[in-house]
């Protein structure tokens, strides 16, 4: 896979006419994640202080807010800049671009003040729309491979939805095994999309470094962290932790592979690597866990 080239879009895309934050995806919603953090963070400590009393479970908004606040808007930004990379088609920018920040903004302000049924329906409404965009540009391309991109999108707005239900009463299911769905999500869209690009990005950076990749590892690896990612979710016990256990396996000699040793006196390329790893030793405790 090409690095994903973060240069001024061509003219043909309209960069000329459009105010520089609305011309790239990762702009506008890069800016939200960081600064959204900046603002959830200390919230959050003052809600465990009791200084602050959000209208849900402390719990539930902080969960919530860390994916479908802060990572919807990281996942938003790269999708949007990577589109035009995999297509070469233009992806949402200008108008429509500051349409879907504000729909992002208006989701965090009701869920932090008013989070009823049509709070639930703004904060809902994003990662749907984002994936619909997207498809339709990878459609026009005839970009198959990423098609499992939209349909990861596609759970991810599901277990949003179950989480909204369930906390409104409206179904019997505990909001936070839908929350933990949408983490389990969110982390298969993650290694799948990080399998791309942090091989490619050392390669690209580091010419002539030695790197082990195969495809049957990349599926297995992936598929078998899906599976243990949705029973931890779903049904945990001990087909999770041997599930964990297996995934974690896989995905250690995964990462292996891409010569993270090679990469240590590159810090941008580093960083990369041990963000990956996190999602193997998160596997491990899990099966930990699941065992008590």
């Amino acid at each position: 896979m090409a690095l994903i080239p973060l240069q001024e879009p061509s003219r043909s895309h309209g960069a000329d006419r459009t105010f520089a934050l609305w011309r790239l995806g990762f702009r506008p919603f890069y800016l939200a994640a960081a600064a959204f953090a900046a603002i959830a963070v200390p919230a959050w400590a003052a809600v465990l202080a009791g200084a602050v009393s959000p209208p849900m479970a402390g719990i539930w908004w902080h969960a919530h807010e860390m994916i479908f606040g802060f990572a919807a808007a990281v996942v938003t930004g790269f999708l949007f800049t990577a589109g035009r990379n995999w297509t070469g088609l233009p992806t949402p920018t200008g108008g429509t671009l500051a349409a879907l920040a504000v729909l992002w903004l208006a989701g965090r302000l009701f869920m932090a003040v008013a989070p009823g049924g049509v709070g639930a329906a703004v904060d809902f409404a994003l990662v749907p729309v984002v994936a619909a965009l997207l498809a339709r540009v990878l459609w026009r391309a005839g970009n198959r491979r990423n098609y499992i991109i939209v349909v990861i999108l596609a759970l991810l707005s599901l277990a949003n939805l179950a989480f909204h239900l369930g906390r409104l009463g409206l179904l019997a299911i505990d909001p936070l095994a839908a929350l933990h769905a949408a983490l389990a999500v969110l982390i298969v869209l993650e290694t799948t999309i990080g399998g791309r690009v942090i091989p490619s990005f050392t390669a690209s950076a580091l010419k002539g470094v030695r790197q082990w990749q195969r495809r049957w590892l990349d599926v297995a690896a992936i598929s078998s962290s899906a599976l243990a990612l949705g029973a931890w979710a779903l049904a945990p016990g001990t087909v999770a932790a041997l599930l964990a256990a297996l995934a974690a396996a896989l995905q250690f000699v995964r990462c292996a592979g891409w010569n993270p040793w090679a990469t240590r006196r590159q810090p941008l390329l580093w960083v990369l690597h041990a963000s990956h790893l996190w999602i193997p030793v998160g596997l491990a405790l899990i099966a930990t866990a699941q065992l008590g």
